[in-house]
């Protein structure tokens, strides 16, 4: 299945949501809406009260009624400058770029990597969905796959595999330095898992909010969780233990990932809403938006088209897997001007990005194409 044409998560308002339910019947193939994400399952779906078809390969399986609202947009093209509604323009502190201007190429920030990879990975037939790193090691996981693939991150050989037992369809994870251990996300089973690093490696795992997608570790050794349909951010301890939960408020619909920033605040990607909007929000300890950076989907300055994977450096700076763009944005935290990350030969779907501190390298995991890790370095 085409990640591009399934990628887009859905999140409206309950109102939005009943009046599609039951009208999958009459809809075209052409003219489906996405309401769902990479890996959706039919239950997920059904759940967000819209229609599941996985008969026809490469279109949307999960969908809006016939009776969508018209002003959400199609998936299938960009809007142009004239579709897009002054409500949907960047919520920025400084003046927002225009729509229709090309987004460069050259970085700005402490960390300016080299075009060529240092190294890349080879795909195995399953997509990329989450990468970290903790030490000499890199941790990858795949869609449906059942273990953590560990790599070394001097030689980038498999040394061994971290048997979850588990699969999910949007699988995130997060290494925490701290409790030296390994945390994976299950959206399908609304459940993190956490993998322990030395000795027999014991799983352990606790309930979350609804569809658990991104992770991140805090300075606390804490796990920032977001809860995709609960539209939240929840903060659990090393052991499942909830320390607090934090509503995401109006316009922030549908959060994909999250990190915590230096002054507390988080950084949330997300995707949805009404009217549509695809960004990046610095957001406040109250769920409030303090400043964003995109608009409506698109491939513009001032636009993104599913910004999934997130991370930061150490001096703060954001990358951004702008997945359906099929390249990774460098947020400027000062100035919020966003750059392209020129990579030899492209990046296909690129769905996972972590920021490796120690060797100033950025990992990305790709969802189609090739489906590899690309290493940049300095």
């Amino acid at each position: 299945m085409n990640a591009i044409k399934m990628f887009r998560s859905v999140a409206v308002f309950a109102s939005l949501i009943s009046l599609v339910a039951g009208a999958c019947q009459d809809v075209v193939i052409a003219s489906r809406v996405d309401c769902g994400w990479v890996g959706i399952t039919q239950q997920g779906c059904e759940q967000r009260g819209c229609c599941y078809d996985e008969t026809t390969p490469e279109v949307k399986w999960c969908f809006y009624g016939s009776n969508v609202p018209t002003t959400i947009a199609p998936t299938t093209m960009a809007p142009t400058t004239s579709q897009l509604p002054t409500t949907t323009a960047p919520l920025i502190t400084t003046a927002a770029p225009t729509a229709t201007a090309n987004i460069p190429t050259t970085t700005q920030g402490e960390f300016i990597p080299s075009s060529t990879p240092v190294h890349i990975i080879p795909g195995t037939g399953s997509s990329v969905t989450g990468v970290t790193s903790l030490g000499e090691e890199l941790f990858v996981v795949r869609e449906g796959s059942p273990q953590i693939t560990v790599y070394s991150v001097s030689t980038f050989t498999v040394t061994r595999q971290l048997q979850v037992g588990v699969t999910a369809s949007s699988s995130s994870l997060a290494a925490d330095s701290i409790n030296n251990c390994v945390y994976m996300s299950n959206p399908d089973a609304n459940k993190v898992y956490r993998v322990e690093l030395t000795g027999s490696n014991t799983v352990t795992s606790w309930s979350t909010g609804s569809w658990p997608l991104g992770l991140s570790v805090n300075s606390a050794g804490n796990v920032l969780v977001v809860c995709n349909t609960a539209n939240k951010i929840q903060e659990y301890t090393t052991t499942g233990s909830l320390v607090r939960e934090i509503s995401l408020q109006s316009g922030i619909v549908s959060p994909l990932n999250v990190v915590q920033l230096s002054n507390n605040q988080f950084g949330v990607t997300h995707i949805g809403g009404y009217p549509w909007l695809e960004r990046y929000c610095v957001v406040g300890l109250d769920g409030s938006a303090v400043k964003c950076y995109g608009s409506s989907y698109g491939s513009g300055v001032g636009q993104m088209n599913g910004p999934w994977g997130l991370t930061l450096n150490q001096h703060g700076t954001v990358f951004i897997a702008d997945s359906n763009n099929h390249r990774v944005l460098m947020l400027n935290p000062s100035t919020f001007n966003a750059t392209k990350l020129a990579v030899d030969g492209g990046l296909q779907t690129p769905y996972c990005v972590h920021y490796d501190k120690s060797r100033d390298q950025l990992y990305i995991g790709e969802y189609d194409g090739q489906q590899r890790v690309v290493v940049l370095g300095k």
